[in-house]
């Protein structure tokens, strides 16, 4: 498994709406206005180098209107290779912030800043689709998570999951208290139209990920008819042959202790039973909560009030 490398994104800075690094491209005809966002957290680069590559290489909307971000680049300059995690975020989660009480609360916040010149453009679009990964680079035998996409679980948004049919595995969610840009005002609605997506494309700065970036971001706007199916499958994302695998009531386990460990090898994507013990934490069983349990996003080092990985129970 080869990675991204960081290199400067100053190319990009002047942006053609008047903010720095939002790009915005009208196609002059009907359609919807969409967005594709990438940097929510600065150490995840495979939206990065999906929104680059498609800025690079000129893809433009067909119908409607495409907005192309790149979120928190603050973040993102402070990355030392030795240091991966600590260019997560300047001062607080960008994905965590996404309610207008938290935004238009007093701060100096770096995030809260961004966010701020980012909404009027969240706002305004018919859908979004934010592009991150999902785990610390890792020998690939040992890893076997595939790219998952997230929408807040209403008919609109699960039609457009399953015309873009990539990922292929999708999970439906009720709207959760993360206050995550995919959840943001109207896409949290389940009578609006407007919807949110979020793709977790796989190992942080693999060049796997950045691949199922680029994918997932043509399939989304051929699935929101930006651009032809024709023109998606020339650059390498034709629709899939089979369908999509559903998921529902997705479960977080929080670590109670300091001493929380797996019962098994777990890599991602294992299955279990009701009630089979997946993990100790202390002394009490950690046990799955559904038939058809699938555990994804396995954290190897837990500790006290951190999130272990997903359950996902699957339709």
């Amino acid at each position: 498994m080869t990675t991204i490398k960081h290199s400067s994104l100053e190319p990009y800075r002047s942006g053609n709406v008047g903010v720095p690094w939002v790009w915005s491209f009208d196609s002059g005809r009907s359609g919807p206005q969409v967005m594709i966002n990438a940097l929510s957290k600065g150490n995840e680069f495979c939206g990065m180098a999906a929104v680059r590559r498609l800025l690079d290489e000129g893809v433009r909307p067909e119908r409607g209107a495409l907005t192309l971000s790149f979120a928190n680049v603050a973040a993102y300059e402070s990355f030392d290779p030795a240091r991966p995690e600590a260019a997560k975020q300047r001062d607080i989660n960008f994905n965590r912030i996404w309610d207008d009480a938290i935004l238009d609360a007093p701060s100096t916040a770096s995030e809260i800043l961004r966010a701020r010149e980012l909404r009027p453009f969240v706002r305004k679009c018919d859908a979004l689709l934010d592009l991150l990964s999902n785990c610390h680079l890792r020998d690939d035998t040992k890893w076997r998570d595939p790219p998952i996409l997230s929408f807040i679980e209403k008919p609109a948004a699960s039609d457009v999951a399953g015309h873009m049919g990539y990922p292929l595995h999708q999970i439906g969610c009720p709207p959760g208290p993360g206050n995550l840009l995919y959840e943001y005002g109207a896409f949290r609605d389940k009578g609006s139209a407007k919807i949110g997506l979020l793709a977790e494309c796989g190992a942080h700065f693999s060049d796997v990920a950045a691949d199922a970036a680029w994918r997932t971001a043509i399939r989304f706007l051929a699935a929101m008819e930006v651009i032809d199916e024709d023109r998606a499958a020339a650059l390498g994302a034709a629709r899939p042959g089979i369908s999509p695998v559903r998921y529902t009531d997705m479960r977080v386990p929080v670590a109670r202790t300091d001493s929380f460990r797996w019962a098994g090898a777990f890599v991602g994507h294992d299955r279990f039973s009701r009630g089979d013990i997946v993990a100790w934490d202390g002394d009490e069983a950690v046990t799955a909560p559904y038939d058809e349990c699938t555990l994804i996003a396995v954290a190897e080092h837990v500790g006290r009030g951190e999130g272990a990985g997903h359950f996902l129970r699957r339709i």
